[in-house]
Parts: C-alpha cells; structure tokens; sequence
C-alpha cells in the first residue's frame, strides 16, 4: 500500500511541476504581437526608423519588465527591441516591475523626459535599459533600471555586443 501511496504521490507531484512550468511562461509583447520581424525590418532601413524610438533591454538578467514610453505600456523580456512612435515635443520613458501593484525597480523613480526640440539633428531616438551597480535603499541593496537615451552608432554597437563597455560620448542624457 505504502508503494502505491508513494507512486501516486510522485505522480502528482511531477505533474503539478509541469503544470506549473506552462502557467508561469511569462510571454513579452513581441511574443502576443508576433511583431518582431517587423520590427527588425525597422531597424534596417534608415528611412522607416525615422520618427522612432527604438528601446533595447539590456539587463542581462534574463527576466521580463514594463517599459512606459509616452503613457504606453510596453512588457519587455532581457535582448528584445521594441518600437514607438516619436512624438513631436516632450517624450518620457520609465522603466519599472510590478510588486503587489506597486510599481518598483527604477533607479530614478521618475521618467526620463527629453524634447525633440533640444535634439533638432535627430529623427529618430535610441534607448538602453540596463541594470547599474545595485542601489542602497534602507541600507538594503537592490539592483534597479536605468534608461540611457543613445546615439544611433551605440544602439546598434549594443545590439551585437550587449556586454560591451560603455564610451560617455554615446550617451545623450
């Protein structure tokens, strides 16, 4: 009896993991959208990137967070680009997760926001959300977002390097 007991626990208990294994594949919005193709088709043409802006996570974590570019929601996995439409004046983006509704995880707290009019030379607008050294809070560490807003040269360079180190005269903010 004892064996029978311990097949049928063992049973169940493989069958909940891969249970639980489904439920918790997290899908990005490239992944529901089934977008990426186009957007990569984007990327390759100078003219088509023209009033975009373009976000890379670069986290390096392997995990998926929420990016707000201009009060549009965007679920992001680690090595995913995403586009937006560039407005005309004022952008902001802001990148953050989501513990029991709260949104968490920025290390500024606040959007980054830029105008189009301060950046008259460019067309098109590049981002990287990466992961600095972690951040003390309540003299706890916590690793955090952080947007960099990029020239063109750096995004693509990041693209096919993502563990590359950082030249100060790339970024834009």
């Amino acid at each position: 009896m004892f064996k029978n007991i311990s097949a049928l626990l063992i049973a169940l208990l493989l069958f909940s993991c891969s249970s639980i294994d489904e439920a918790f594949i997290i899908e990005s919005d490239i992944d529901k959208n089934g977008n990426a193709e186009q957007i990569l088709s984007l990327l390759d043409n100078a003219e088509t990137r023209k009033g975009k802006i373009f976000i890379y996570s670069n986290t390096q974590d392997g995990l998926t967070h929420y990016v707000r570019v201009n009060d549009e929601e965007i679920f992001m996995r680690d090595r995913e680009v995403q586009v937006v439409d560039l407005l005309e004046g004022d952008n902001n983006i802001y990148t953050f997760n989501t513990i029991f509704g709260d949104e968490v995880g920025n290390c500024s707290q606040e959007a980054y926001t830029f105008n189009t009019k301060n950046f008259p030379d460019f067309q098109t607008h590049y981002f990287m959300i990466f992961q600095p050294a972690a951040k003390e809070i309540a003299g706890r560490m916590f690793i955090c977002y952080k947007e960099a807003h990029l020239i063109e040269e750096a995004f693509f360079y990041f693209l096919d390097y993502p563990k590359s180190r950082w030249n100060k005269n790339w970024l834009l903010n």
